[in-house]
């Protein structure tokens, strides 16, 4: 035992010197007060505690709650958990599709990743988990919170959440799956205007985005919408990276200030592309936070974009990773973000230039949506009228079977029927499940293009229901149309 303890003090006593800058700063205790109090209380376990206990989970436990004192960003990885932060820094790992922060205590979604189980049973952003799988969250810190949700593909996990508006917690089974995240989508739409979405910035974000634009620019694009909305962040290195792409040479796109001011870095464009000319609106959300905020306030205060939509998060603190020696890390805040207009974006966020509110669904109909999404109600409703379809058009020669496909058109306007639509409602108000119905009729047409043309496809973006976007494309055309003015 007394081997064990000498080795924790030595151990201890290193990581507390790296540790005790930060903690420390203007206290009274000396370096060696503290490592005396620790070993103190370790020599007290190992020698009074009701059961004995590992050095390694004394030593952890320590960590964990210093780091934890400092903010909710700040936290102790374990070598486990640096291993699945590598993995994640992959863009592929087993969960739930979410990204998440600390607000007084609550574990707050920041947004869902597109296309994950979490996206796809209804959660959002600014959802609070108050538990999981029946453990309370209050307090606990990031990496046990990602932990729990964390797990084999396939097994489930239950999140409790407290949404704004609902009187209950309501609770969501959520299966676990391989997190696939694809960085940079795009797409050509309204004839002459490029869309790009980021939905995460990664290692290679901005050059994925540069590869987009070469390829829109080849279709003659002549403006574009950059969407942020629900992305979460990522790194620094490639918010700066995105931002270049757009703004002229020597533009400051963001300051990073911590504690010592000799430390401040500020970070410039030193642009040798092609695309700082063309209109450009910026779409944010509260899902877009951190690395989207940085790319947004940089383009809006060079007065290069227009921003659509809603207040972002309002995450602007940078953490860094310090590797300990024994694999396990140290993440710790080292420093706030600040725009080129020298506003700190923390804990405020960022306001957009013209206010659009998405699709407005009440919360009863939320609610009630994400229990016939569970039931798949409306995918047996396809399923079962799909049979009745085939069967009365077997006699036709025009017809083609399931494999050979029929008229997607015409089956499409056969589910929609009133009589066949009157079926559903009926079905729906005797469960209880009754929504409104052009909400029901807006997520019968999105399972439709599912079943036709697969989850893939039905990401494409379509203007005509979102109301942010719709904005967004008539702001660029009227921008294309004053430049051609001027011309």
């Amino acid at each position: 035992m007394k081997r064990k303890g000498f080795l924790f003090y030595i151990f201890f006593a290193f990581v507390i010197g790296l540790s005790i800058p930060f903690l420390l700063s203007g206290k009274t205790y000396s370096k060696k007060t503290t490592q005396s109090l620790i070993f103190q209380v370790q020599s007290l376990v190992e020698r009074h505690y009701v059961e004995q206990v590992e050095d390694s989970d004394l030593i952890y436990g320590a960590l964990k709650g210093m780091l934890n004192t400092l903010d909710a960003n700040s936290g102790f990885l374990t070598p486990d958990q640096v291993k699945e932060m590598k993995t994640d820094l992959k863009g592929e790992f087993g969960g739930l599709g979410i990204h998440f922060t600390v607000q007084d205590g609550i574990f707050t979604i920041i947004s869902p990743i597109e296309d994950t189980p979490a996206e796809r049973i209804g959660i959002k952003p600014n959802d609070k988990i108050i538990k999981i799988d029946g453990v309370d969250t209050k307090n606990m810190s990031t990496d046990d919170g990602v932990k729990l949700m964390r797990g084999k593909p396939g097994t489930k996990v239950t999140l409790s959440i407290y949404r704004e508006g609902e009187k209950d917690l309501i609770d969501f089974t959520i299966v676990r799956d391989i997190i696939k995240i694809k960085s940079v989508k795009f797409e050509k739409i309204d004839d002459d205007i490029g869309y790009l979405r980021i939905t995460d910035f990664k290692e290679k974000t901005g050059q994925e985005l540069r590869e987009a634009l070469i390829s829109l620019n080849k279709n003659n694009t002549k403006g574009f919408i950059l969407d942020l909305r629900y992305n979460p962040g990522g790194y620094l290195s490639s918010a700066v990276d995105v931002s270049d792409l757009f703004l002229k040479g020597g533009k400051l796109i963001v300051s990073v200030k911590g504690r010592d001011k000799k430390g401040m870095r500020e970070y410039y464009s030193t642009n040798v592309d092609k695309y700082t000319d063309q209109p450009l609106v910026v779409l944010i959300n509260i899902g877009s936070a951190s690395a989207s905020e940085i790319v947004a306030a940089a383009l809006r205060d060079n007065k290069r974009a227009i921003l659509v939509g809603e207040n972002s998060f309002g995450k602007g603190s940078v953490q860094n990773i310090f590797p300990l020696v024994d694999g396990s890390a140290a993440r710790i805040t080292i420093a706030k973000y600040y725009t080129p207009s020298g506003i700190c974006i923390h804990g405020k966020g960022i306001s957009p230039d013209v206010s659009v509110e998405p699709f407005y669904i009440s919360s009863d109909d939320s609610q009630k949506l994400r229990l016939i999404r569970e039931k798949k109600i409306i995918q047996n409703y396809i399923r079962d009228h799909e049979e009745l379809y085939k069967a009365q058009h077997q006699n036709n020669p025009e017809f083609k079977d399931i494999k050979g496909g029929y008229a997607k058109d015409q089956f499409g306007t056969f589910l929609l029927d009133p009589n066949n639509l009157y079926k559903l409602t009926k079905q729906l108000k005797k469960d209880d499940l009754e929504i409104e119905f052009g909400l029901l009729k807006r997520e019968l047409k999105k399972e439709i293009r599912i079943k036709h043309d697969g989850t893939d496809k039905y990401k494409s973006v379509k203007p005509e229901t979102d109301l942010q976007l719709k904005q967004a494309i008539s702001i660029v055309k009227s921008m294309l149309i004053f430049n051609k003015d001027d011309e």
